[in-house]
């Protein structure tokens, strides 16, 4: 979704904002900055079994 966080983004889908180091420590070498997601990029989300891909 335009203008997600990664708190935003593990909060929906774990349930818990704070759990939003694991994706940041999957996807290190992507992310720029932790507080804005650019469009089109792709996450790792553990335990999910696969990427979240944000429009």
């Amino acid at each position: 979704m335009p203008g997600d966080s990664l708190w935003r983004i593990s909060r929906r889908i774990s349930g818990e904002g704070e759990r939003y180091t694991l994706i940041y420590d999957a996807t290190r070498e992507q992310i720029r900055d932790p507080d804005l997601i650019d469009p089109g990029q792709v996450l790792v989300l553990p335990g999910t079994g696969s990427p979240d891909r944000k429009p």
